[in-house]
C-alpha cells in the first residue's frame, strides 16, 4: 500500500468537492426567477414599482443621488414638510452600496437592478445558512424558495429598506452560525467582523424593524449554543460582543444622525397604542394556510382585498410544503436531532419571532414597550419575517431527512403534519357549508363577493393541493416520498410560490402607474403654486392613491422639484407635525388649511377627494331636513358665502334646510358654479317639506347642470363660518343624493380657493390669493440676490439699514448653521426658528453682507470619525489575524501527518 501524507485541514473538508456546484444552482434558479418577476416587467415598460417604493422610497433615493452628484452629502430634502431632514430619516438608505445605482441608472432601472439583487442575497444567505446546517442542496433549494418568493420577505416588496434589512439579516445568521462553531476566540474573528458588516448594511439599509428585530432574532439564535458551551460559553460570547461593537462603530455615520433626528421627531415619544399597532392577530393565522381568503391586491377573478389590516404586513404566507416541514422541525425535535446544537438556536428565534409580531395579544408587549430605541417603533408584525426564516430553515433540514437520507418522520412529525393538514381542510369544510363563520373568525364583514365562485375554486385548489402534500410527506418512505413523489411535492412547491410572488408582485402593477409626476398639466399646476408656493393633499383615507400619481404626488414631487407641506417617510419633525398633523400620507390638520398650512407654509394648491365634502344620503337620513355641517364657530357675515362638492357633479336641484331667522328669499338668487367658473343661477327655490315633514327649501335648475360648487349672496340673519353658510344642504343627481357634510367642506370654501379641475380622482383647488415670497423681511431690509441648492443651502445678498431678521419660509431643525460675511469679518450666529412658527429666522447685521445657511445632520461629522476609524481598526485585526493563523499553521505543517492508509484501516 502506496502511503501519501496530508494534513488534518485536508481530512476535514467535504470529500465532494462538487457539493457546492449543487448549491450554487440551487441559487442561480431562485435569481432566475427573481429576474422574471422584475426585470422583464421593466424591459416591456412596465416595471414592478408601486405602493411605498412609488411614493417614497424611489423619489427619495433619486433625490438623495441628485444632492451626490452636486458634491453634497444628503442631508435635507427642501420639497418636503416644508424642509426636513433626509439622511438622518434612514429612509433615504444613502450609505447602503446599492444606492450608488440611482447615481448611474435613471429612478426604474436602479430599482430593478436593487430589488433582483437584493432578493438574490437573500435567497444565497439562505442557502448558506442551510448548507451550514447540513441540509442537502434540494433541501437548501426549497428553504429559499419558501423564504425568498413568498411570505415576509416578498410581502414587504413594497419597502426597500425592509427588504434590504431582511436580506442582510439573514447573511448575520449565516455568520452567526459559523461564529458558534468556532474553537477559539482568534479562529472566530473573521467570522465576527463579517457578522459585524452584515449588520451594519442592515442599519445602512434604513428599516428601524428590521435592525431591532432582527438583533432580537440573532441574540435568540445564540442563547442555546452558548449554554451547551458550558465554561467554554466565552468563545461565542465574546464574539457577538466584538461584532456588536465593530458594527455599531461601522455603521455609525447612519445611526448616530438618526438616533439625535429621533429624539426630535414625530416618534420621540411614541404611545403603548402606537408600539402595538400592526400586530400579526392570532385570527391572521388562517391566512398562513390561505392567503387569499381575503381577497388580493388586483388579482383577476378575486375581490380586491378586503381586511382589516394592511396584507403587506401581515402576508407571512410561505408554500404549505414549508409550512408543514418547518412545523416539523419547530416542534419535532426528533427529526432534526441529526443536527447540531445551533439548529435550536433557529428554533428557539424562530417562537421568539412569532410571540413578538403577536405585539399586544401577549403578555410580553408592555415589557418591551419599556426597551429603549425598541418601545419607539410601530408594526409587531414585521417580526414575521424572523419566523419564516426558521420555518424555512427547517423545513430544508425536515426534507434533507425524508428526501436525501431516505427516512420518514417521526410519528410526533407526521402528527404534526396531518394536524395541518387537517386544519386546512376544517377551513375549506367551514367555507362551503357557513362561509360567514369563517370571516368573522378573521373579523372582517363578508364581502359581497367573498364567497364567489372563483374563490371558491380557489379554495378547493389550495385544499387539494394542502392535502397531496401532507398525504405525501407524512407517509413512511416505503410508501410516500419516492422520487417521482418528492419531485410531484416540490413542483408544487415551486407553483405555488411562483403563484404568490407573481400576485404580489406583477397584479400590483397597473399600465397607468408612473413613477414621476409628469402629467400633462404639471406646468399649469406648478404655474399655480408659483415660485414661493407648496402644495398640500387631503385624502388621509388614501381614496385617491392611484390617481395622484397623474397628478403632483407627495414624494414624487421632487421629480419636478416642487415643493409640499407634507412628506413619506418614517420619521418628520416632531415641532412641524404637531402644528400641521401632516405626518401620516394626505392628511393634515383640515381646521387650519387657511391658517396655518396656507398663511405660514405657503401652500398655494391643494389636492383633495369629493369623500371629505359630501357623503352619500343614507336610505334613512333622506326622510329627514338634511343637517348643517359642524364648524367651530359661525358668525353674521355680510359678504357672499358658498362650498364646494369637491368634485364636478351633475345637479338636478337642492334641498336646503335653513336656520331660525333667516330670509329664505335670498336663495333665489343662488347660483351653481360650473368647472369653468361660470355661474348659474337657480330657477326656483320653493318651501317644501321632507317625507317625515321636515321644512326644507328646494332650489331647482331648469336642466341638470355640470357643478363643482354653489355661491349665495348676503342673506340677513344667515351666519358664516369662514365663507361657508349655515345651512343643511342636499345636492340631488338623477341618481343619487349626497349631503354636505364632510370635514373638509367648512374650511376649503370659495371665499379663500378656486376649483381648478379634477385629475383621476383629484379634485384641485388654488389659493384665490396665493404666497408670492419665501421671504418675510422688516423694514429697511432688501434682498438683493438669493439662490438655493439641490442641497437645500441657502445663499444671498442683503442690504439692512439697521439690524434686522428676515424670516425663510423652510422649516427650522437644530444644526442649521448661518455664515455672515461682511466688510468687517465673518459672523456665524445661532439660527432659531421665528416666534409662532418652525421656519428659520435669519439673522440679518446693518449693511451689505452675504449670508449663507446650510444644514449639517446632527452627529454626522463624529459618525463619520467613528466609522472610518472602526474600519480602520477593523482591518488591522483581520490582517493580524489571517498572519497569526498563517504562522500557526505553518508551525504545525511538520507535525499534523498521517496517511490515508491509517484512515481506510479505521
Amino acid at each position: 500500500m502506496v502511503e501519501r501524507e496530508v494534513s488534518r485541514k485536508t481530512i476535514a473538508q467535504p470529500l465532494d468537492k462538487r457539493s457546492w456546484t449543487r448549491y450554487f444552482w440551487a441559487w442561480i434558479g431562485i435569481s432566475a426567477a427573481v429576474v422574471a418577476l422584475f426585470v422583464v416587467p421593466t424591459s416591456l415598460g412596465h416595471p414592478a414599482i408601486f405602493s411605498d417604493n412609488l411614493n417614497q422610497n424611489v423619489p427619495l433615493h433619486f433625490l438623495a443621488a441628485q444632492i451626490e452628484k452636486s458634491g453634497h452629502i444628503p442631508t435635507w430634502n427642501q420639497y418636503s414638510w416644508s424642509g426636513n431632514p433626509l439622511l438622518a430619516g434612514f429612509n433615504v438608505q444613502t450609505f447602503f452600496p446599492l444606492s450608488a445605482l440611482f447615481l448611474f441608472l435613471s429612478p426604474i432601472w436602479a430599482y430593478t437592478i436593487f430589488v433582483v439583487l437584493i432578493y438574490s442575497f437573500g435567497a444565497g444567505g439562505v442557502i448558506a445558512a442551510s448548507k451550514e446546517l447540513g441540509a442537502s442542496p434540494s433541501g437548501a433549494a426549497i428553504a429559499a424558495l419558501g423564504f425568498t418568493l413568498t411570505g415576509q420577505f416578498m410581502s414587504q416588496v413594497v419597502h426597500l429598506d425592509m427588504i434590504a434589512g431582511i436580506a442582510s439579516i439573514v447573511w448575520c445568521v449565516v455568520f452567526l452560525l459559523k461564529i458558534l462553531s468556532s474553537e477559539s476566540v482568534r479562529s472566530g474573528i473573521p467570522w465576527a467582523i463579517l457578522l459585524s458588516i452584515a449588520f451594519a448594511l442592515c442599519v445602512f439599509a434604513g428599516a428601524p424593524e428590521a435592525m431591532l428585530d432582527g438583533a432580537i432574532f440573532i441574540a435568540l439564535a445564540a442563547i442555546p449554543s452558548i449554554v451547551k458551551r458550558g465554561r467554554d460559553f466565552r468563545v461565542p460570547l465574546s464574539l457577538l460582543a466584538l461584532a456588536g461593537v465593530i458594527a455599531l462603530g461601522l455603521a455609525s455615520i447612519q445611526w448616530l444622525p438618526g438616533l439625535a433626528f429621533q429624539h426630535l421627531s414625530n416618534r420621540s415619544s411614541g404611545s403603548y397604542a402606537f408600539f402595538t399597532s400592526g400586530p400579526f392577530s392570532p385570527r391572521n393565522f388562517i391566512l398562513l394556510l390561505y392567503p387569499f381568503i381575503e381577497g388580493w391586491y388586483t388579482l383577476r377573478h378575486l375581490p380586491s382585498f378586503f381586511g382589516t389590516y394592511n396584507l403587506g404586513e401581515i402576508g407571512a404566507y410561505l408554500p404549505i410544503l414549508v409550512t408543514s416541514l418547518g412545523l416539523v422541525g419547530l416542534l419535532s425535535p426528533a427529526d432534526t436531532s441529526r443536527y447540531d446544537h445551533r439548529v435550536w438556536g433557529i428554533r428557539l428565534a424562530g417562537i421568539g419571532a412569532l410571540l413578538l409580531a403577536l405585539g399586544g395579544y401577549t403578555p410580553l408587549a408592555p415589557l418591551l414597550y419599556h426597551l429603549p430605541l425598541y418601545g419607539k417603533q410601530r408594526l409587531p408584525s414585521r417580526n414575521m419575517f424572523g419566523f419564516d426564516l426558521a420555518l424555512s430553515i427547517l423545513a430544508g433540514l425536515v426534507w434533507t431527512k425524508i428526501s436525501s437520507n431516505g427516512k420518514s418522520l417521526s410519528r410526533a412529525g407526521r402528527l404534526i403534519v396531518f394536524g395541518t393538514g387537517l386544519i386546512g381542510i376544517a377551513i375549506t369544510a367551514t367555507f362551503f357549508i357557513d362561509t360567514r363563520l369563517v370571516y368573522s373568525m378573521l373579523a372582517t364583514h363578508l364581502h359581497i363577493s367573498s364567497y364567489s365562485n372563483d374563490m371558491a375554486l380557489y379554495i378547493g385548489i389550495s385544499c387539494a393541493i394542502i392535502v397531496f402534500t401532507t398525504l405525501i410527506i407524512a407517509m413512511p418512505k416505503s410508501i410516500g416520498l419516492r422520487r417521482p413523489a418528492s419531485a410531484a411535492v416540490a413542483l408544487l412547491a415551486l407553483i405555488d410560490a411562483g403563484f404568490f410572488s407573481y400576485s404580489t408582485v406583477i397584479e400590483q402593477t397597473a399600465p397607468s402607474y408612473r413613477y414621476s409626476a409628469s402629467g400633462v398639466t404639471l406646468g399649469d399646476l406648478k404655474a399655480l403654486i408659483g415660485p414661493a408656493g407648496r402644495f398640500g393633499m387631503y385624502d388621509p383615507q388614501l381614496y385617491s392613491f392611484f390617481s395622484q400619481n397623474s397628478a403632483l404626488s407627495v414624494n414624487s414631487n421632487v421629480y419636478s422639484k416642487t415643493p409640499s407641506v407634507q412628506g413619506y417617510s418614517s420619521l418628520s419633525l416632531g415641532n412641524y407635525d404637531s402644528l400641521t398633523a401632516s405626518h401620516f400620507m394626505g392628511s393634515m390638520d383640515v381646521s387650519k388649511i387657511n391658517s396655518v398650512m396656507h398663511d405660514i407654509y405657503n401652500m398655494n394648491l391643494l389636492e383633495t377627494n369629493s369623500y371629505y365634502f359630501l357623503q352619500k344620503t343614507s336610505s334613512s337620513a333622506i326622510q329627514s331636513a338634511p343637517l348643517a355641517p359642524s364648524a367651530p364657530a359661525f358668525i353674521n357675515s355680510p359678504t357672499k358665502t358658498g362650498g364646494f362638492f369637491g368634485g364636478e357633479f351633475s345637479v338636478v336641484r337642492l334641498l336646503i334646510s335653513t336656520p331660525r331667522g333667516m330670509n329664505a328669499q335670498c336663495l333665489n338668487e343662488l347660483s351653481l358654479v360650473t368647472p369653468q367658473g361660470r355661474q348659474i343661477k337657480a330657477s326656483s327655490a320653493v318651501a317644501t317639506t321632507t317625507p317625515n315633514g321636515s321644512p326644507v327649501q328646494e332650489v331647482s335648475f331648469t336642466q341638470p347642470i355640470s357643478a363643482v360648487g354653489f355661491l349665495i349672496p348676503a342673506c340677513s340673519g344667515l351666519p358664516s363660518s369662514d365663507g361657508y353658510p349655515d345651512l343643511g344642504i342636499r345636492l340631488q343627481t338623477q341618481n343619487h343624493n349626497f349631503d354636505l357634510t364632510g370635514p373638509e367642506i367648512t374650511y376649503l370654501t370659495p371665499k379663500n380657493w378656486h376649483y381648478i379641475e379634477t385629475i383621476g380622482n383629484l379634485a384641485i383647488f388654488a389659493s384665490n390669493h396665493p404666497k408670492t415670497s419665501i421671504f418675510e423681511t422688516g423694514s429697511g431690509v432688501k434682498i438683493d440676490s438669493y439662490s438655493i441648492s439641490t442641497s437645500g443651502a441657502l445663499s444671498m445678498r442683503v442690504q439692512a439699514r439697521n439690524p434686522s431678521t428676515i424670516v425663510w419660509n423652510e422649516n427650522y431643525a437644530p444644526s442649521w448653521n448661518e455664515t455672515i460675511t461682511t466688510s468687517q469679518g465673518t459672523l456665524r450666529p445661532a439660527v432659531h426658528s421665528s416666534s409662532g412658527s418652525t421656519l428659520i429666522a435669519i439673522t440679518v447685521p446693518k449693511g451689505n453682507s452675504t449670508i449663507k445657511l446650510s444644514y449639517r445632520a446632527p452627529l454626522l461629522l463624529l459618525g463619520f470619525y467613528v466609522t472610518i476609524s472602526t474600519a480602520i481598526l477593523t482591518l488591522v485585526l483581520l490582517l493580524f489575524t489571517r498572519r497569526f493563523a498563517r504562522k500557526k499553521r505553518s508551525w504545525k505543517t511538520s507535525e499534523m501527518k498521517m496517511s490515508v492508509y491509517d484512515l481506510r484501516r479505521d
